[in-house]
């Protein structure tokens, strides 16, 4: 049921309308519903493997879309301009970024419509019309109307509210997008760099196979040694050419998906350069975390729209208060509207209440709170999730430099036991197997270093997307 004030009355209602626009002036400020608090999470005082000086959640910034912007300059610590250059032309072929950036832009469009019920609508209207009864008549008409709701309960205000807070998480979804292309351009580039190496290493290796297995060869048609040691070297050889194709083929590979993320499919690279450095953890504090990170950052702006949510659906239980006011001019038909016209005009105010809806408004209000408490337990996921992703990458980085420095030792020892074995099988000392397993020890002590550092350049760039480029 509507209640409705009609505006035929304009002397009776005229002061009412008056004293309507002040009281919009006092009351527009007013809204309803919980005035949005981020989600308290407990942070730890400082990650576990690093040690920083104790923040406290008291420390948290709220940041908005334009404070975080995806940071191509935070890849330039591996000291790669080749890198750098990658990553700032990527995106030109990525669906997803694509798609993410249509859906900021459907936000903001969104929000302008949101607060477009700020101000007055304007709207004209041409009416014509015929009317058969006990004679014909006809008539017409051509009028403009203004009219605005008087935000007295704060619905307007907080639709406005929840939509910026979803544009702002669809800004922060922008941002963790371009992130995560950016980090998957590095990756992959330093994978193919890494196959390079390897590539370069299986060719040392392979010629260092072919002089043993020549070598071996002299010696059996010297008689020294038996054609087994033969067979051994060359089904060294055999493998290790094997597996140099395998890399061969990863190589290629990981070159067209470079092209591809890169939307270049003819992209120039540059070959035979120097790895690039393993850079150090960056210095972090939990509560920078928290600030920093796009997908945290979107989760919080998701609750306060959520929150926003609520206070507009207990706006349903207030009175709408609209002021309109209509001036035009009527004819009994179309031509007289311009040489004989009736001027005319009303102003007047319109109130509406719903008085029975069987529960509707009481069950929009449910629905709001327990979306509400579903994005706030996501919020509290998000960042119990990215803690333990930068806990562990930051234990892994940990343990790979370790295990990175105990098989540096290896390969110094490997080295130093087939220089050994190398001489000694030339002075016919020791035999073919046992000088072929201590060379085959050092090419495999060699290919774990390699493989080993691949790892550690990766896991930095896996931890430099985790903690959104936070050096």
């Amino acid at each position: 049921m509507t209640l409705r004030l009609s505006k035929q009355f304009l002397p009776l209602w005229a002061p009412l309308a008056s004293l309507a626009l002040l009281a919009a002036a006092g009351l527009v400020a007013c809204s309803t519903g919980p005035t949005h608090v981020r989600p308290s999470v407990v942070l730890p005082a400082q990650f576990a493997a690093t040690p920083q000086a104790r923040q406290t959640a008291a420390d948290w910034q709220a940041s908005t879309p334009s404070s975080f912007a995806s940071p191509e300059a935070v890849w330039a610590v591996f000291e790669d301009a080749q890198l750098s250059r990658l990553v700032a032309a990527a995106g030109q072929g990525s669906q997803t970024l694509k798609a993410a950036e249509a859906r900021y832009r459907s936000a903001q469009a969104a929000l302008q419509i949101s607060a477009a019920g700020r101000l007055p609508q304007l709207d004209s209207r041409l009416k014509a019309s015929q009317n058969h009864d006990t004679g014909t008549t006809s008539s017409a008409s051509l009028s403009v109307g203004v009219s605005w709701e008087v935000d007295l309960w704060g619905r307007i205000e907080r639709a406005v509210a929840e939509a910026t807070a979803v544009a702002e998480a669809e800004a922060h979804d922008l941002a963790a997008a371009r992130l995560s292309l950016q980090a998957l351009v590095a990756q992959t580039y330093l994978q193919w760099r890494l196959n390079e190496a390897e590539a370069a290493l299986w060719q040392r290796l392979l010629e260092a196979d072919r002089r043993f297995l020549a070598l071996t060869r002299e010696r059996h048609r010297a008689g020294v040694v038996s054609g087994l040691e033969v067979a051994q070297a060359e089904t060294q050889l055999a493998n290790g050419e094997a597996q140099a194709e395998e890399n061969a083929l990863l190589l290629r590979q990981t070159r067209y998906a470079l092209a591809t993320l890169v939307g270049d499919p003819t992209v120039p690279l540059a070959l035979a350069m120097p790895l690039p450095r393993i850079p150090g953890p960056p210095v972090l504090i939990p509560s920078r975390l928290v600030e920093r990170r796009p997908d945290i950052q979107a989760a919080e702006r998701r609750v306060a729209a959520a929150n926003a949510a609520i206070g507009q659906a207990k706006t349903a239980f207030f009175p709408t208060l609209n002021l309109t006011a209509d001036a035009g001019l009527r004819g009994s038909h179309l031509a007289r509207i311009t040489s004989q016209p009736i001027h005319f005009w009303s102003l007047g105010p319109s109130l509406a209440l719903t008085v029975f809806d069987a529960e509707a408004r009481r069950a929009g209000v449910s629905r709001a709170e327990a979306e509400h408490e579903a994005v706030v337990a996501d919020y509290r996921q998000t960042v119990l999730v990215a803690f333990q992703e930068v806990q562990d990458n930051l234990a892994a980085a940990h343990a790979l430099a370790i295990q990175a420095t105990h098989q540096e030792m290896a390969l110094a020892a490997a080295r130093r036991a087939n220089a050994i074995a190398a001489a000694q099988y030339q002075a016919g000392t020791i035999s073919g197997l046992d000088a072929l397993t201590l060379q085959r020890a050092e090419q495999t002590a060699e290919i774990q270093s390699l493989r080993l550092m691949g790892r550690r350049l990766i896991a930095s760039v896996q931890l430099l997307k985790i903690v959104a480029g936070e050096i």
